[in-house]
This record gives structure tokens, C-alpha cells and sequence, in this order.
């Protein structure tokens, strides 16, 4: 049940409302909405409102999961009618400006580097462990002329994160003199200025304080690691070639070798390498999968067209 349940954590958008902080958000819902309820709209509106995002909410009367014309003909709908384009306006060129200012106090939260990137400056880029929980950085940190400038960052199950300068986001020209604190680490005013320019990320490290800074590109952050890029959809394993292992058999028993196979014939099939060599999916059989091993590289050896090896 777990790793059911971590499959979709990512979609648990609560725990996620922080990273919005700040910023101009409209929430709009069909008052007769059976697909996603307006329950979860006004929820949402309220956790976005607890977090300091400057929400907008909107509840159209009658109104559906989607819908063409919302007042009158061809007016945009759902999508782009007067209200999306006021507010899109709004956020782009008056009102609040391109980029609100970054809070005193806010926290940005992910579980997914691949599906969940930067938030105003922050990106975590690895995780410690990862699906078993979010990664959560807090950030308090002022540039008040009256109050000595301090910044200070407190994370949850981050191993790898970068930071770097976002119009409305960190202030370089407010970096402290003491520098920055992350968890128990100091990093100087000088090393904060490289941090922020996105160049070297944060890792934890087995040092004194848990944190070290690297070159973005060091050999520790290569295949050997996951990375966002390798993150995403399961898809992603039919972009590029794989190996698929079955144990050889000892002859002792036959269950665990079938299990195997039958694992490898799966995956096999789940990528849709199969169907480019057969026209019918009922056709694809183990031998067959043999045939289509050997021209991918799937599997090391295939034995008497058996597929074992």
C-alpha cells in the first residue's frame, strides 16, 4: 500500500500550496462541476490564502467542467475568456507586476524534481528518499534597511538543491555580510554570491555541518545519481536504449525462473518493443521475445529460443 500510495503523492497539490506564496493566483471552478467538485477549488483557495498568495476566486454559477461561452457567444470560455485575460494582464504588465516580491518567510516544497522545478529561486534537484516523502525548504531571510539583513534556509529530506537570482526573488544586492546559514552550514557573503549565480548547487555531504558546495556539473551528479532528467514518466524507458536482466537458471526450480521471464516479458511488452515485429499482440509469445531481445539487447542469451539467460 505504500508504494501505491507514493505513486500519487505528487498529486496531494495541499502540501504544495507554499510554493505559492506571494504570488497572484485565480482559482476558477463550474458551480456544477462533477468531474472535480468546487469542494476542492475552495479548499485550495483557502490553503493558498493561509500561505500569503494573493488569491482570486471564482465560482461560476452553472457552469460545468468545461464550457465553451461563459457569458456570451465565442467570449473564450473556460479558458480565455474576460476574467482569464484581466488577470493574465494583471500579472504580466499592471497590478502586481511580472514578479511580486519574494515573503520574509515562506517554505518551497517538492516530490518530484522531474514534474516539480524551481520555485521563486529555490530547486531541489535530488531527494534523500525519495518518494517517501516531500523535500521542504524553509527560507527566513530579510533585506530591511532598519534590521540587520540575515538569511537562513531549513531543510527536510533535501540532498541536492541550487539556488539562484529571479526578478522579485533573491536580492543579490542584499546579500548579508555574515553570509547565509542552511540548517547547521555557514556559507560566507562570497560563497553565497556564487551559490545565487546558479553555477554550484548545495549537497549534502557526510562533513561537519551536512552541507558542501559543487560545481553543477561534478562527476557525483551524473548516471550513477537520479537526476530530474531521468525522473519523469515511465515513458521515458522506450526513449533510450536498456538492458532488461533475467538470472540463468540453476535447475533447481522452475518458479523463480518463470517469474523472471515473465517479469522481462512484461516490461518488454509495456514498451511496445513486441509490436515491432509482430502485427497482433496475441502473436507475441516468449520465443518471440527472444527474437526481439536480440535485436535490442535486451537480454544477454537466449537459450533453444527459450528466452532464459
Amino acid at each position: 500500500m505504500s508504494l501505491l500510495s507514493s505513486t500519487v503523492q505528487e498529486s496531494d497539490v495541499d502540501r504544495f500550496a507554499s510554493n505559492l506564496a506571494g504570488l497572484p493566483v485565480l482559482v476558477r471552478v463550474g458551480s456544477a462541476d462533477g468531474t472535480v467538485p468546487p469542494y476542492w477549488s475552495r479548499k485550495m483557495a483557502r490553503l493558498l490564502r493561509e500561505v500569503g498568495a494573493d488569491v482570486r476566486y471564482s465560482e461560476l454559477a452553472g457552469k460545468e467542467h468545461w464550457w465553451w461561452d461563459t457569458a456570451q457567444e465565442n467570449d473564450g470560455g473556460v479558458n480565455n475568456d474576460p476574467e482569464v485575460r484581466d488577470f493574465l494582464a494583471a500579472c504580466v504588465a499592471g497590478g502586481h507586476g511580472r514578479h511580486p516580491p519574494l515573503p520574509f518567510e515562506m517554505s518551497v516544497s517538492s516530490h518530484n524534481p522531474a514534474t516539480q522545478r524551481a520555485a521563486r529561486g529555490i530547486e531541489v534537484l535530488q531527494l534523500r528518499r525519495p518518494f517517501s516523502q516531500a523535500a521542504k525548504v524553509r527560507v527566513a531571510w530579510n533585506c530591511e534597511p532598519q534590521r540587520a539583513p540575515a538569511w537562513r534556509l531549513t531543510t527536510t529530506n533535501v540532498r541536492r538543491l541550487r539556488l539562484y537570482p529571479l526578478a522579485g526573488g533573491w536580492n543579490t544586492s542584499c546579500i548579508p555580510q555574515a553570509g547565509m546559514q542552511i540548517d547547521a552550514c555557514h556559507f560566507s557573503a562570497a560563497d553565497t554570491t556564487q551559490l545565487l549565480s546558479g553555477a554550484r548547487h548545495l549537497v549534502a555531504s557526510g562533513s561537519q555541518c551536512g552541507w558542501q558546495a559543487v560545481g553543477n556539473d561534478d562527476a557525483g551528479s551524473g548516471r550513477r545519481q537520479r537526476w530530474p532528467q531521468a525522473g519523469g514518466p515511465a515513458r521515458q524507458l522506450s526513449a533510450a536504449p536498456f538492458t532488461i536482466v533475467v538470472p540463468a537458471p540453476d535447475g533447481s526450480t522452475t518458479g523463480g525462473r518463470n517469474d523472471y521471464f515473465d517479469a522481462a516479458l512484461f516490461l518488454a511488452n509495456s514498451v511496445r518493443l513486441q509490436l515491432l515485429l509482430c502485427k497482433e499482440q496475441a502473436t507475441c509469445n516468449k520465443q518471440l521475445l527472444c527474437v526481439v531481445a536480440a535485436r535490442f539487447g535486451l537480454l544477454h542469451t537466449c537459450k533453444n529460443g527459450t528466452g532464459y539467460g
